[in-house]
């Protein structure tokens, strides 16, 4: 599953997943994003759900809605960071 969101203004929609439905968050008044609006501001909405429709194309090396099977991409360090002393107050 992933997670999508676009932003028009004081907006915030995301979605979560492919196929659920957009959330709409007004982040001037609601920061914490705990008060979905989105059945009240139906025209946002559909603004957000046409950007969602035509910002991501799948492909072979994005394909949205499946879950990545392959091998990790990255490698952990090598070597461990060097550990920071606290500094001695003189005196």
């Amino acid at each position: 599953m992933y997670l999508v969101n676009v932003h028009i203004g004081n907006w915030k929609g995301l979605r979560l997943g492919l196929g659920n439905a957009v959330e709409l968050y007004d982040l001037a008044q609601d920061i914490g994003e705990t008060h979905n609006v989105a059945v009240e501001q139906p025209k946002i909405v559909r603004q957000i759900e046409q950007i969602l429709a035509t910002a991501a194309t799948p492909s072979a090396r994005y394909p949205i809605g499946k879950s990545y099977k392959g091998s990790k991409k990255w490698k952990p360090a090598a070597h461990k960071s060097p550990r920071l002393r606290p500094e001695r107050s003189e005196g």
